[in-house]
């Protein structure tokens, strides 16, 4: 038991460099990691805005320092992201349709790390304010949802749509996920809250991994293998919530 306690806090730790290095608090991957070693469906997403707040945090700092930021875009897709995460963590799932909608989120990382997503040229746009509300609403309904911050779908979006280059959508994207998380969290406390024990040695190493993560993330980009490890975990992940 006390072996496959270290080889979580490990794992646990890798993620969130890999995550952070690209501006992620890494949710999607701790909820994963969590499915793998059977923890309560009810505890997941409370534990992962948990450390989504902390990692994302420390990802936006690193990033911060190094980036412009576009307050435009941030302020029009929190604007409506924040309410309606509050509104997604309020909201319960049944444990059933938990494991099998977060099953569905995480397929979207895994094709993105495969490279299974064909790309298309790029073109640098301004998006509409329309767009901006629509987009933060939607993903903060379901990143309150799900215990997600909701950088797995914003970050492709902002720059398939051209809306940022690759580091600055890292940056939007941790700040995005920290206030939809902690927006979340808020939600979710007016319910029953339920933390796992193992959170207090969960929330240090993933804040040690997110440092060193956001630290080397927002001075050079991380390697495809990493995509690839990290694609695996997400695989596993979902076998076990669908098939298990």
């Amino acid at each position: 038991m006390e072996d496959l306690q270290f080889l979580f806090f490990v794992a646990m730790l890798v993620v969130s460099f890999l995550y952070a290095s690209v501006g992620h608090g890494g949710a999607s991957g701790y909820l994963a990691l969590m499915a793998i070693f059977l923890f309560p469906p009810q505890e997941m997403k409370i534990n992962a805005l948990v450390m989504n707040i902390a990692v994302s945090g420390l990802s936006f700092l690193s990033f911060y320092q190094q980036e412009r930021f576009q307050r435009r875009i941030f302020i029009k897709l929190a604007l409506l992201s924040i309410p309606m995460a509050m509104l997604g963590g309020y909201m319960q799932l049944s444990s059933d349709w938990f494991k099998i909608a977060l099953g569905i989120v995480l397929v979207l990382p895994i094709l993105k790390f495969l490279g299974l997503i064909p790309g298309w040229k790029i073109v640098e746009r301004t998006p509409g304010d329309w767009m901006l509300y629509a987009a933060g609403a939607s993903i903060g309904l379901f990143s309150g949802l799900l215990g997600i911050g909701g950088g797995i779908i914003l970050t492709p979006l902002v720059i398939l749509l051209g809306w940022s280059d690759v580091k600055q959508a890292a940056m939007l994207s941790a700040l995005f996920i920290f206030v939809n998380s902690a927006s979340g969290l808020i939600g979710a406390s007016f319910g029953n809250l339920e933390f796992s024990d193992s959170l207090i040695w969960m929330v240090p190493a993933v804040v040690l991994g997110g440092f060193a993560g956001a630290t080397m993330g927002s001075q050079i980009s991380y390697t495809d293998i990493l995509k690839k490890i990290i694609a695996v975990v997400l695989v596993f992940a979902v076998y076990k919530l669908w098939f298990t």
